[in-house]
């Protein structure tokens, strides 16, 4: 009867120990699970800035702020915020720089252009003044002579066009300065 006594109590120490240990291996599996959980949040919010913006963590899943989680996620707020301005300012001055080098190109495109036309439009306009309208070289001395006025209001056009929209003077239609250009080439 003791071995029945004692083979009985170590079944009971057994499985009472077991049921115990499954007991506390489930609550710390939920505990660790619990205080993972904005480590979670965090990894996914940081995964989704790899391909595109960072995306700050939104204040539904914020911790408390006395939390070292919650400190930790306003923390990353703030730096997401200050990335996200950091890239707008680089295209912005990335977009600027652009807008400058057209600027400068027109610019010297304008200089280059307009000192033959100037040269071409004071020979037609001396020419059509010493010939009278009967000439037959008048008429395409005329021609010439507005040609040549309509590429330098073109040239200006452009070179108005691609000043800083800010400071400088706008083109009220654009695609028409921008066609006659390109009816230039």
């Amino acid at each position: 009867t003791l071995f029945k006594e004692r083979r009985a109590v170590l079944w009971t120490l057994v499985a009472t120990n077991g049921v115990i240990t499954l007991l506390v291996g489930i609550v710390g599996f939920l505990a660790v699970r619990r205080l993972l959980r904005p480590v979670h949040v965090l990894t996914r919010h940081v995964s989704r800035g790899v391909s595109g913006p960072l995306p700050p963590v939104p204040e539904s899943q914020l911790e408390p702020e006395r939390s070292e989680f919650g400190l930790l996620f306003r923390h990353y707020n703030a730096m997401v915020r200050a990335w996200n301005e950091r890239e707008a300012l680089t295209a912005r001055i990335a977009e600027e720089e652009r807008l400058a080098s057209l600027g400068r190109l027109a610019s010297g495109m304008a200089h280059e252009i307009n000192n033959p036309l100037s040269v071409i439009l004071g020979f037609a306009q001396a020419m059509v003044r010493r010939l009278k309208p009967e000439d037959p070289m008048h008429a395409p001395l005329c021609s010439i002579e507005r040609e040549t006025l309509r590429c330098r209001t073109l040239v200006q056009d452009l070179l108005t066009f691609s000043r800083d929209r800010k400071g400088g003077l706008q083109v009220e239609d654009p695609v028409r300065v921008l066609n006659g250009a390109l009816s230039l080439v």
